[in-house]
């Protein structure tokens, strides 16, 4: 059964008419998206994060800025690439036309 949207609902969508805070939420929902990943693939892997900065030749914090399912502080494509190689992982990007269905080939 379908809820009926409420006030906060109502309000989210308008406010994701505005540029600049649909792209805030959409950061911030890649953010917590690449954290769970690598958190999900050091897991299986049982490294912690002290390992994983070593692989990746990197500090301790930046690994944790990595991890960090919030907006704030830097985090780079750069960042994102070597921790996944050091997990045995590939980044792809896809970029998508707004409102298109997406096609599988």
């Amino acid at each position: 059964m379908k809820r009926e949207p409420n006030s906060w609902d109502k309000f989210y969508k308008e406010a994701l008419q505005d540029n600049e805070i649909k792209a805030i939420a959409d950061e911030n929902a890649l953010r917590r998206y690449i954290a769970s990943i690598i958190s999900k693939e050091m897991d299986e892997k049982c490294l912690s994060i002290r390992t994983l900065a070593s692989k990746v030749g990197t500090s301790l914090s930046q690994i944790q800025r990595l991890l960090h399912r919030e907006v704030g502080g830097t985090l780079t494509l750069l960042s994102i690439i070597k921790a996944a190689n050091a997990l045995g992982l590939r980044l792809d990007i896809q970029l998508h036309r707004h409102n298109q269905k997406e096609t599988s080939v």
